[in-house]
C-alpha cells in the first residue's frame, strides 16, 4: 500500500519510478517476535534500531558515492537520523537540508505508510505540500 501510495505522488509532481533509486538504511528485515495468550507466535516488521543502521554506514555511503543523486530523500524517521541530526520528522520536513559529510541535499518527508496511520485530513494536506515542495527543490537541482 505505502509503495502505491509513493508511486502516485510521484506521478503528481511528474516523476516516474525509473528516474529515482531507492535504497534503505539497513539491509535486512528486522522483524519482533511476539507470543500471543494463545501460545501462537506472530512475527512483525518494527524499525531498525540505529546501531543496525550503523552496520550499513560504509554500505549506504558508498552507494551514494557511486549514484551520485542530486538530492536524497529520506523518507521517515529512520533514514533521517541516519543522514541528518534531526530527532523527529514532525520537525524538518519538508524543507532542504545539506549533508556536510556526505556533501549531498537532502529532502527529509514523511514516510508514504504514515497516511495509513494518520487518516486525517490535515495531515494529507501537509504530506501533499510536502510533495509540492519537493516539486520546487528539484527546480533548483
Amino acid at each position: 500500500m505505502a509503495g502505491e501510495t509513493f508511486q502516485s505522488y510521484l506521478q503528481s509532481i511528474g516523476l516516474s519510478r525509473d528516474k529515482i533509486r531507492i535504497t534503505n538504511t539497513c539491509f535486512f528485515r528486522p522483524i519482533k517476535k511476539k507470543l500471543s495468550k494463545t501460545g501462537r507466535v506472530t512475527i512483525s516488521n518494527r524499525p531498525p534500531k540505529s546501531s543496525e543502521t550503523k552496520l550499513f554506514k560504509e554500505v549506504l555511503d558508498d552507494e551514494i558515492a557511486l549514484v551520485n543523486p542530486k538530492i536524497i530523500i529520506t523518507l521517515g524517521n529512520v533514514p533521517l537520523k541516519r543522514l541528518t541530526n534531526f530527532d523527529s520528522i514532525g520537525e524538518c520536513h519538508g524543507k532542504l537540508y545539506f549533508n556536510e559529510e556526505l556533501k549531498r541535499n537532502v529532502f527529509p518527508m514523511y514516510h508514504p505508510s504514515s497516511l495509513t496511520y494518520n487518516r486525517n485530513d490535515e495531515f494529507k494536506t501537509i504530506y501533499e505540500e510536502d510533495w509540492l515542495k519537493l516539486k520546487e527543490a528539484l527546480k533548483t537541482m
